[in-house]
């Protein structure tokens, strides 16, 4: 299982950063996922990667879904500044 430290003490932000690091985590570990992630974010979260599913909002996945990001790293910046 995927797991993330949550970086906020707030535990309603400390889950959406987790779920959100866990979807990043994914692509770090996964080149097959990454390119899914870059190329239909909405997609390939809602696919899921291996066993894991992830369980974001719908906020979220609305951010996800804005993102036009053609490498894992500017992707990471566009959900850091959405």
């Amino acid at each position: 299982m995927i797991q993330a430290i949550p970086f906020s003490s707030n535990s309603q932000s400390a889950v959406k950063v987790n779920n959100l690091s866990r979807v990043l985590t994914a692509a770090v570990v996964s080149q097959n996922f990454k390119r899914r992630l870059l190329s239909n974010p909405v997609r390939a979260v809602k696919n899921g990667f291996i066993n894991e599913k992830f369980d974001l909002s719908k906020e979220e996945m609305a951010r996800l879904s804005a993102i036009k990001a053609e490498n894992l790293a500017e992707f990471a910046l566009h959900l850091a500044r959405s």
